[in-house]
C-alpha cells in the first residue's frame, strides 16, 4: 500500500518539478515561428525581459487590455517611437510575438 502510495507521490513530483522548470516560448508548432525568439531579437530593447522596463516611452505589457488584433495594428503599424514592423516580420511573425505578450505578467 505505502509503495504504491509513495512511487504515486514520486511520480507527481517529478511531473511538477518538470513543468515549473519548463520556460514557456510560445513555439508555434505548425509554423516554426516562436513568438519569444522574435520578441527577445526586436523588442527586449525597450519593453525589457518581463515587458515592463519602459524604455523610449514603452508603455508595460503586462498592464495592457489590448485584444490580440489591437497589438497585431500596433506592431504592424508601429506609435510613437515605436517602429513599424510591417515589412521586416511577416504578418505570421507579427501574429507570434503579439500572441507571446499575453504571457509578459
Amino acid at each position: 500500500m505505502y509503495k504504491i502510495f509513495y512511487l504515486s507521490l514520486f511520480l507527481f513530483l517529478i511531473c511538477f518539478i518538470q513543468a515549473c522548470g519548463t520556460e514557456t516560448k510560445n513555439i508555434k508548432a505548425d509554423t516554426g515561428i516562436s513568438g519569444f525568439q522574435i520578441y527577445k531579437q526586436h523588442c527586449v530593447t525597450c519593453h525589457g525581459d518581463n515587458g515592463k522596463m519602459g524604455l523610449n516611452g514603452a508603455k508595460p505589457l503586462p498592464e495592457s487590455k489590448m485584444t490580440l488584433e489591437e497589438r497585431i495594428t500596433h506592431i504592424s503599424n508601429g506609435k510613437g517611437a515605436m517602429q513599424p514592423y510591417k515589412g521586416i516580420l511577416s504578418p505570421e511573425e507579427i501574429k507570434a510575438v503579439a500572441e507571446y505578450t499575453f504571457q509578459l505578467k
